[in-house]
This record gives C-alpha cells, sequence and structure tokens, in this order.
C-alpha cells in the first residue's frame, strides 16, 4: 500500500498458485476431450485500487 502526501492511496493485491494435477482414468481424460493425463496449472489474479481523499467543510 502506498499513501502519498495529499492523503490517496494506491493499494495492489495479487496471488499465484503453481498446481500439478492427475486424471485417474482414460474414461475421465476422453469426456474432457483433449490434453494429456497429468498437467501444471498456475490459477492466479491481480487486482488494484485507488482510493482518492476528499475534504469535506460543512
Amino acid at each position: 500500500m502506498k499513501t502519498f502526501a495529499n492523503g490517496d492511496m494506491l493499494m495492489l493485491h495479487g496471488t499465484m498458485f503453481v498446481r500439478y494435477t492427475t486424471i485417474g482414468s482414460k474414461r475421465d481424460l476422453l469426456a474432457g476431450g483433449r490434453g494429456d493425463r497429468s498437467r501444471f496449472d498456475v490459477p492466479s489474479m491481480f487486482m488494484t485500487m485507488y482510493s482518492k481523499h476528499k475534504r469535506f467543510s460543512i
């Protein structure tokens, strides 16, 4: 998180997982339609948020 001199904030969030999956039988492979019995996969996400500071006067 980064806070600027005027009160604004910038936040960056992310995650990444490496996984290895194995399919148990040829029947499951044929139902899926393509690919190998085992593979590496990397699901991930990234999010950015910017918050602008507002001053209210009453």
